[in-house]
């Protein structure tokens, strides 16, 4: 699973449950889910510059129009009974700026004093009368309704959205006191104008009672630390995978030389398998520390971290589907070409599991909390995982009634159903999933996702080991060495006498 920190809109802004606005035309349209999964690659690199809690962009507002910008889970402090009484102590705060602004149409008087300030930064949170009101209804609410469902609004001085050029301070700085959980807060533009606005802003948002993870939105705070033990993990496994196929490699070189090439090939996809995993968790903990100093990373970590734990885990879906079929367990060989459809469908299986996490993870999910395996996608990812599990199952069961020799019924009966776990994981934290609250959900499942898969990593880099493999796997570090051309003369020769 990807970061979660400050989730950011870009230049159209986010879009609510039922939908967005365009700023200039004003209609409502709905983006198909498939479309946003596809363009959540290009978002992750090409939106507004967006990492942890600090975010800048572009927004255009229409007449009347409202939009997100942003949402963050905010901190909580009990002794903040109420502001007066939570002086230094407040749990939240938020810092914003505008500049740049174009203003086109429309009349720039006031309607009367008690009218609505013509733009409002606006802040909702989760409580069901508050951002939960408004959402369903979002682009055909009055802006009214929108501020009068807020818990804080600040009107935004036409001067100061003008400016040319940022400012070295904060044009609004704002306090965010919560008493009784985590929270997620909403940053909300509202136009209360006829006519149509244009402007750059930069929002920066953090918990201010969290010490040195401040940066952090409440449901990523202490994943920093799981980073690091997961990195530690996975270094250790790879750690020892190695020296198992450098012994394979010693005992092969006796004979024939010291190639890479001439392992097994579920030897050298278990080492694959170990190294994507541990780069991926590496840049996961350098895109977490730079978070925590400054709120920004570089969004090529997050993209070497995603990529490298779900090649990671492609690969080892592959070796133990294969297995499944007797591949390595109950014959030497593997046989690619009968099962290039099933390898095909565990790469697209991976491929898709990378978008539908940049898609969770993007900007364009700024305004739902809702978990991403309640979504349509999500729910077909797991659908996916769930065949490939009867797939695992069904076939890990078939091969082992066929079989008639000891050794593979030994490994089916010690690991191969244990492994089952490895293709289960998926549903069994979906539905975990659902059960946990948004503002700790992230947190777990990372945790529970990333001990599964560092377990299932470490008990097959334990059976390779060389004092155990033999009893296991039908390895044969002979079967795969190339046949040198002396040796394929004298055997042509032989061949030819015994013909004469």
């Amino acid at each position: 699973a990807g970061p979660r920190g400050l989730r950011a809109s870009g230049p159209m802004g986010a879009a609510a449950c039922a939908g967005h606005r365009d700023g200039s035309h004003g209609v409502v349209f709905r983006q198909p889910r498939w479309a946003l999964a596809l363009a959540a690659g290009y978002l992750s690199v090409a939106g507004p510059s967006a990492a942890g809690k600090k975010v800048e962009g572009f927004v255009r507002l229409g007449p009347n129009q409202s939009k997100v910008v942003t949402k963050f889970c905010f901190d909580f402090n009990p002794a903040c009974v109420d502001k007066n009484h939570c002086s230094g102590k407040e749990p939240g705060v938020l810092h914003a700026d505008f500049w740049g602004g174009h203003r086109t149409g429309g009349s720039s008087a006031q309607a009367s004093p008690k009218a609505p300030a013509e733009l409002s930064l606006v802040l909702l949170d989760d409580q069901y009368n508050s951002f939960p009101e408004v959402a369903p209804v979002w682009n055909e609410a009055l802006c009214e309704d929108i501020l009068k469902a807020s818990r804080s609004h600040v009107p935004m001085q036409w001067a100061n959205v003008a400016q040319k050029e940022p400012r070295n301070t904060s044009t609004i700085y704002k306090t965010i006191v919560e008493k009784i959980r985590p929270r997620w807060w909403y940053v909300a533009f509202v136009s209360c104008s006829n006519s149509t606005f244009e402007f750059s802003w930069r929002v920066h948002l953090e918990n201010a009672l969290q010490g040195s993870q401040s940066e952090f939105s409440m449901d990523v705070v202490n994943v920093v630390w799981f980073t690091i033990l997961f990195a530690a993990l996975f270094s250790g496994v790879s750690y020892l995978q190695l020296r198992s196929a450098r012994a394979w490699l010693y005992e092969s070189a006796a004979s024939r030389g010291s190639s890479w090439l001439r392992l097994h090939p579920a030897m050298l996809l278990l080492t694959a398998a170990s190294f994507f995993a541990t780069l991926g968790a590496l840049a996961w903990v350098m895109y977490y520390k730079a978070y925590m100093h400054s709120g920004e990373a570089a969004d090529r970590l997050a993209l070497m971290g995603r990529a490298g734990i779900l090649t990671g885990k492609t690969l080892l879906s592959i070796l133990l589907l294969l297995f499944a079929h007797g591949q390595c367990v109950c014959a030497p060989d593997i046989a690619w070409s009968d099962h290039r459809e099933l390898i095909g469908g565990l790469v697209f299986f991976g491929i898709f599991s990378y978008g539908l996490e940049t898609w969770s993870d993007s900007e364009l999910r700024s305004t739902s909390t809702e978990y991403i395996y309640d979504t349509r996608l999500g729910m077909l990812s797991v659908g996916l995982d769930l065949l490939y599990f009867w797939l695992y199952t069904t076939r890990c069961w078939r091969t082992y009634q066929a079989e008639t020799r000891l050794k593979p019924k030994v490994w089916f009966k010690r690991y191969g159903a244990l492994l089952a776990l490895w293709f289960a994981a998926l549903p069994i934290v979906a539905i975990l999933g659902q059960l946990l609250d948004p503002w700790v959900r992230f947190r777990i499942t990372f945790v529970v996702n990333g001990f599964v898969h560092t377990a299932a990593l470490g008990v097959l880099v334990y059976t390779f080991q060389p004092h155990l493999a033999g009893k296991l796997y039908e390895l044969s570090t002979h079967e795969y060495q190339p046949v040198s051309a002396e040796e394929l003369d004298k055997f042509l020769a032989d061949e030819e006498d015994d013909d004469i």
